[in-house]
């Protein structure tokens, strides 16, 4: 293998000649690198001058549907609420009349057993 200073022997060992090829190769592979790290700083300035966003947050309420549902709610539950109180009362009422009914009977019956009529 020919050397640079023109000889045509070369005086270096296989291990020598392996050394050198890979500090070659580590050599163009860190220029390689370079000038990857220099493109890409150079992307990274362009497009950093030239992107503006602006984001817009907006807050809305419920809406129609919303509202709409609220109120549906709010009015089963009153109705429920009502319902029940009167549900309530009809069955206070209904327990008083068979309360004084089981006392008629069981007075009745009492008659009846003994042989008296009313």
């Amino acid at each position: 293998m020919p050397n640079d200073l023109g000889d045509s022997e070369d005086f270096r060992t296989a291990e020598q000649t392996r050394y050198d090829a890979l500090c070659d190769l580590l050599k163009r592979s860190m220029e390689q690198t370079e000038r990857a790290e220099t493109l890409i700083l150079t992307l990274a300035e362009s497009v950093q001058n030239g992107t503006h966003q602006t984001v817009i947050h907006k807050q809305e309420g419920m809406g129609a549907v919303g509202i709409l549902c609220a109120c549906v709610c709010v009015f089963c539950a009153l109705f429920i609420i009502l319902g029940a109180v009167m549900i309530v009362q009809e069955i206070h009422d209904l327990l008083a009349w068979q309360d004084i009914n089981r006392k008629d009977i069981a007075r009745l019956q009492a008659q009846q057993q003994q042989g008296v009529k009313p």
